[in-house]
């Protein structure tokens, strides 16, 4: 501190000093008049942790003097090179950007606090400033960045910002903000980032990101807020692309991100939000504004022409509208009571949507559908999505009509019929656990046409697959045998052929080991069951015959001693040449 002193009661001006950096000065308070007169053309100041006495008078001139990078590139005999050098501050390469940053330095009254001149950052944080009026920047020139986050602000002035149409970034995260002017973002056209994230709104005013037509980017998580309205968002935004909106208590889907034409991203983690009004939301949309978003220049009235639609990848950039542990617990597919005509556009309306966007629905308290919702590709085809979410089963339920359904990479072992399997078109189950598939999940499925079971490790496939009448089909991957009881495969598989995909990645286990399975010779498909049988008789005739012919051997040798011994203990002798009744007397 002794030092600090020394250089700001010299009386020497140091006009070379462009850069000020200053932190943890302990006791004592910062007199920025001396500052200012001290360092005549500052381009960028730092102070942390330094206590900053009032008023705090800031002025910056000299913009056409180019910025030094780096400090330490100034020559030893700076009298600022060498008072920095002594603290050893660590400098940031600040570039060529002019600014203050004053961080936790007790300031407790912004009136008081005046930073004019070339400016392009003012960065105030972590101080007590529980209103902000246009004074503290009122005389900037050139300004591009504002950030106000953690000072306690409840309470901010319409004209904080007036008349400075080159700011490009607004932060005033985590305050005490509970409302904003409506027109405190007015006429700042260049505005791209705006943060408004961990503060007290309820609401928004109607259209105070209206005129904001470069903005890019906005926060607004952890706030209070319950309901977003159209007029909240810039729905005519082209510039818009990424939302949060995470941590707020919203209960309803905002319908204004269906109409902003640049949106990529909108995060709606951890909110409130259930479909219990789906239907009431699709019955509503604007459907130009909603073809305008999705498609400039498209007709939409003529619909989304999309016979089929990607498993992964595709040239369509998905939308996302990440849901993540949200109160989404189902979806009320109840037709009845809807009017046909309203319940036909609400289809078509979702069908748009979820051509374009792609809902996120992790950490739902929902059986399936946790990574898109069922959407619809055209008026009479449901698609339901379940790849990827943990599944040990096929779902009990799914909507009616002719179904898609999309169950890769879960860890289902057993594929068992399900009653709605008969409307079934499309019946995806690649990377999952399959090792068996039942013997009648295929008999009543006359509407498949594409089949995915690739990946998994099926041994065999039922016999019933026969019955099938397929488009397209994989089932690569997979631990085939090649036995008797596959040998019908191999003659199915040629006569569908052109329905199979990946034939070459499709093998088999055979006694001349992993074979691809059409090559594998007809007469190569022995039953292993028969092969072991085959050869377990063999063994037991070579067994017997031994045991026999040791038998035989051993009657030759010991003849004498086995017809003693049948006499002694049977009373049968029959290996004498004379019966007893012809034998002669022994006198």
């Amino acid at each position: 501190m002794e030092t600090l002193d020394h250089l700001l009661s010299c009386e020497a001006i140091l006009p070379k000093m462009q850069e000020f950096v200053l932190s943890s000065c302990g006791n004592g308070t910062i007199n920025t008049n001396i500052i200012k007169n001290k360092f005549p053309y500052l381009r960028y100041m730092m102070i942390t942790n330094c206590s900053i006495g009032n008023p705090v008078q800031l002025k910056f001139i000299d913009p056409h003097t180019e910025m030094r990078r780096n400090i330490s590139k100034q020559g030893v005999g700076d009298h600022g090179f060498r008072y920095l050098k002594i603290f050893k501050y660590l400098m940031s390469d600040v570039g060529m950007t002019s600014g203050v940053d004053l961080r936790s330095n007790s300031l407790k009254d912004s009136e008081n606090i005046h930073i004019s001149g070339h400016v392009n950052l003012v960065k105030i944080t972590q101080n007590h400033l529980p209103k902000i009026s246009a004074d503290i920047i009122a005389d900037d020139e050139r300004l591009h960045i504002i950030i106000l986050s953690q000072n306690n602000i409840f309470y901010i002035k319409n004209d904080t910002f007036k008349g400075h149409f080159d700011v490009e970034h607004i932060d005033l995260s985590n305050n005490a903000l509970r409302s904003l002017p409506d027109k405190m973002f007015h006429n700042l056209h260049k505005l791209k980032f705006v943060s408004l994230a961990r503060n007290s709104f309820t609401t928004l005013p109607r259209n105070i990101f209206a005129t904001l037509n470069e903005l890019s980017t906005l926060y607004m998580e952890g706030n209070r807020i319950t309901h977003i309205e159209r007029t909240h968002l810039p729905s005519n935004s082209l510039k818009l692309s990424y939302i949060n909106l995470n941590y707020n208590p919203i209960i309803d889907l905002p319908v204004a991100i269906f109409y902003i034409e640049g949106l990529k991203t909108v995060d709606l983690k951890y909110t409130n939000i259930t479909f219990s009004t789906l239907w009431s939301i699709l019955e509503t949309l604007d459907i130009v504004s909603l073809g305008i978003s999705v498609s400039p220049g498209m007709d939409i009235s003529n619909g989304v022409v999309s016979n089929s639609f990607p498993e992964k990848s595709t040239d369509l950039v998905w939308r996302i509208v990440d849901l993540t542990g949200c109160n989404v617990s189902g979806f009320d597919w109840t037709e009845e009571k809807r009017n046909s005509t309203t319940l036909t556009f609400a289809k078509y309306n979702l069908r748009i949507i979820l051509s374009f966007f792609r809902f996120v629905l992790k950490d739902n308290p929902i059986d399936c559908f946790s990574n898109n919702i069922v959407f619809l590709i055209d008026l009479s085809i449901t698609i339901v999505d379940c790849r990827g979410v943990n599944l040990s089963s096929v779902p009990d339920f799914v909507p009616s009509g002719l179904i898609d359904l999309w169950l890769q990479n879960n860890n289902i072992s057993t594929l068992t019929f399900k009653p709605y399997f008969n409307n079934v078109r499309q019946l995806y189950m690649s990377s999952n656990s399959l090792r068996v598939i039942k013997y009648n999940v295929f008999s009543e499925m006359k509407k498949l046409k594409f089949l995915k079971v690739d990946s998994n490790v099926l041994g065999y496939l039922p016999r019933t697959i026969r019955s099938l009448n397929l488009d397209e089909m994989y089932i690569d991957h997979n631990p085939l045998l090649c036995d008797c009881n596959s040998l019908w495969l191999k003659h199915w598989m040629l006569d569908n052929i052109l329905a199979l995909k990946r034939l070459e990645d499709i093998k088999c286990r055979s006694f001349n080991g992993i074979e691809k399975f059409l090559q594998v010779p007809n007469e190569k498909f022995t039953c292993v069951k028969n092969f072991a049988n085959s050869f377990l008789a063999e063994i037991l005739g070579t067994l017997f015959g031994i045991a026999v012919m040791c038998l035989l051997t051993i009657a030759i040798v010991f003849r004498q001693s086995i017809k003693v011994l049948l006499y002694f203990k049977l009373g049968f002798h029959p290996f004498d040449r004379q019966s007893a009744k012809i034998m002669r007397p022994l006198i």
